[in-house]
């Protein structure tokens, strides 16, 4: 009887520590990471940053889907003409070899009253240079009416490829706890929607987070 025990208690442990172990091992996943930036002649953009890519927006709205590139020393990131430089807490964007933003220094991190994260998907065919994200933060409390948008952005691709990374600014004010909050995604080309989130992504409320990877399935 004890030897029966003793055969089970081991295999009981050797059964824990193999699953421990697979656990470790398994790689974890990046987080995005969002920082406004203060730059001079009053100048400022907002950068979300997720694996090799930036979401740069600019002062006027512009948004930039940015590629990281070969730096010999910080970061570098381009968009067609725009570069990003950045190192340590400072951070340069140049537009056709030409300074646009400069001396620029991370504020606050922006990551309290955004929802971040990136949008993919499984398919490997490449996104046509015009396609464009929108990307939604809803309210979906309610069942028996449509969904009320909080926040919305709208991303032109100009050629980058998924994952796209994503911050959407909302309002706090506007969050209630005992509400149900969502993230949903799009993708279009020629105002055509070719990828939709069929998954309810829930963030804010009821210990959900402020960061989501979201994948889109293909309309087809």
């Amino acid at each position: 009887m004890k030897a029966v025990l003793r055969n089970t208690v081991f295999m009981t442990l050797l059964f824990l520590s193999a699953t421990f172990s697979a656990q470790a091992e398994q790689p974890l996943r990046p987080q995005p990471r969002t920082f406004n930036f203060q730059c001079s002649q009053g100048k400022q953009f907002r950068a979300t940053f997720i694996r090799k890519r930036a979401l740069v927006r600019l002062a006027n709205g512009q948004q930039l889907v940015m590629q990281q590139i070969r730096s010999g020393s910080g970061i570098r990131y381009q968009s067609g003409e725009y570069i990003f430089y950045g190192k340590g807490n400072q951070a340069t964007i140049t537009k056709a070899n030409q300074p646009f933003y400069q001396d620029c220094k991370t504020m606050t991190p922006a990551a309290s009253n955004t929802v971040s994260g990136t949008v993919s998907y499984r398919e490997r065919i490449a996104l046509p240079p015009d396609a464009i994200v929108k990307v939604q933060l809803q309210d979906i409390s309610r069942t028996d009416a449509p969904a009320v948008t909080l926040a919305e952005q709208t991303i032109q691709t100009q050629g980058q490829q998924v994952p796209i990374p994503f911050a959407l600014k909302y309002d706090p004010s506007k969050i209630r706890e005992g509400n149900v909050y969502t993230v949903r995604a799009q993708i279009l080309v020629n105002d055509r929607l070719v990828f939709t989130s069929d998954t309810i992504y829930r963030v804010l409320t009821k210990d959900s987070p402020s960061q989501v990877q979201i994948q889109v399935r293909s309309t087809k």
